[in-house]
């Protein structure tokens, strides 16, 4: 499960990587995955704290951590929108004064329209009347119309029954014909088989007369061959008698043969078995020859292996240390700690995926590069929303004001300062945050026309 690969140290077998500061590229303590996706924690109910910074990349996805510079650069953004929002506010109220007196305008100019409107309802009226006139002289043609499609539609039905019996009665005429044919065809085939049978019956009555000689001739031959049957039993039998005493001899003969080849067939069998036997013991002599061999390499690299991983990996009371500058992890009885010994720890490479289950708390941001606490992020939507409420200079005036914002259990207090050049229509503004020993500030310049 543990491995020294080069200068890494692999934990698992598609491996958990650490190496140590004094070899990695980044010249820091790496942590990182062979399969480029690192998880941090099992349960939604695990705390991950990390204790100084942590730094990771801007992100590009909505579950990424972010980082203070892009909180920063999204909070000044959305600042500068809302001083943009609050003059443009400005702008629509001197363009609502102008609105109100365009719907005056329009409301009369509606009320010419309405009579305009009555006047053409009149003109409609009229021409509905002369509509449904047409429309009644337009029913009476389509029932014309119809009767008569239905006439022609009866007409073609007749047509083509009609063309349909022609056609069954010509083929009904042609299959007569071909009857007719068939029959006159049998009836010359019979004739001539009835001719064939008399002519069979004459030559049938010759083979009979001949057949009677024949029989007659065959009776003397029967008796001369039964009296040559009765000699030869007679010799047979005594024939017998010494064919029973040679086979009696040739039984005991074949008993002792067949017994020598059954011997000899063992006793090869065992020859057999045996040349087998010691040409597997052969065998497994030599494999097991070369498996001490290869045992003895492999024990020979496990100890040299194990000692370059008690090189890497040592243990100091309640922590283990990896690396010559050593990753260390630590297990003090109520939290496991995992840090660098040199202060520079990464966690993933470019292009890893590090994903944290349970909760990841973090210390305030302090550089761009840091990744931001729910803390830093409710403090600046609370400055935010404190300089949103900051009232503006209207009608030639000056105004300073103060506002309090609050986002969850983050507060901000806002201030401005603002001017309302009335005679050149230009609003001068300043304006400022500050919350959790973090401050912002914004100024804009607008023109009403």
């Amino acid at each position: 499960m543990v491995r020294k690969v080069g200068d890494v140290v692999h934990i698992g077998k598609n491996s958990f990587t650490v190496e140590d500061s004094s070899t990695s590229a980044s010249g820091k303590d790496e942590i990182a995955s062979s399969v480029n996706e690192l998880q941090i924690g099992t349960s939604t109910s695990h705390n991950t704290t990390v204790l100084g910074t942590l730094s990771v990349q801007t992100p590009t996805n909505d579950n990424h951590t972010t980082t203070k510079a892009y909180v920063d650069t999204t909070t000044s953004t959305n600042s500068t929108n809302i001083t943009t929002n609050t003059n443009g506010i400005s702008t629509n109220n001197t363009s609502i004064i102008s609105n109100s007196s365009a719907i005056s305008s329009n409301s009369a100019n509606i009320t010419s329209n309405s009579d305009s409107v009555g006047t053409n309802s009149t003109n409609i009226s009229a021409n509905s009347g002369e509509i449904s006139t047409i429309k009644s002289k337009n029913t009476s043609q389509d029932a014309s119309i119809s009767s008569n499609a239905g006439t022609i539609s009866s007409n073609t039905s007749s047509i083509a029954s009609n063309t349909s019996s022609i056609s069954s009665n010509s083929a009904n005429i042609t299959n007569n014909i071909n009857s007719i044919s068939s029959i006159q065809t049998n009836n010359l085939a019979q004739d001539s088989s009835i001719s064939s049978n008399a002519n069979s019956i004459i030559i049938t009555n010759t083979s009979v007369s001949s057949n009677a000689s024949n029989i007659s001739s065959n009776n003397v031959g029967i008796t001369s061959n039964t009296n040559s049957i009765n000699s030869n039993l007679v010799n047979i039998s005594t024939n017998s008698s010494d064919i029973g005493t040679i086979k009696s001899v040739n039984t005991a003969q074949d008993s002792s043969i067949s017994n020598n080849e059954s011997s000899i067939a063992t006793n090869t069998n065992s020859i057999s078995t045996n040349n087998t036997e010691i040409s597997n013991i052969k065998s497994k002599n030599t494999n097991q020859d070369n498996s001490i061999a290869a045992n003895t390499t492999s024990i020979s690299a496990n100890t040299n292996s194990i000692g370059n991983i008690n090189t890497m990996i040592r243990q100091d009371d309640n922590t283990i240390h990896i690396g010559q500058n050593s990753v260390v992890f630590e297990d003090n009885g109520t939290q496991d700690t995992m840090y660098s010994s040199s202060n520079q720890l990464n966690i993933g490479k470019i292009g890893h995926n590090t994903k944290v289950i349970g909760t990841l708390s973090i210390s305030d941001p302090t550089e761009a590069t840091h990744a931001t606490s729910r803390r830093y992020v409710d403090a600046g939507l609370a400055q935010a929303f404190a300089a949103a409420s900051l009232p503006q200079a209207t009608n030639g005036q000056s105004n300073f004001s103060i506002a309090i914002g609050q986002h969850n259990d983050e507060s901000a207090v806002a201030w401005g300062l603002s001017h309302h050049d009335n005679e050149n229509k230009i609003i001068y503004r300043l304006i400022g945050s500050n919350s959790n020993n973090s401050s912002s500030s914004a100024t804009s310049v607008g023109w009403s026309f």
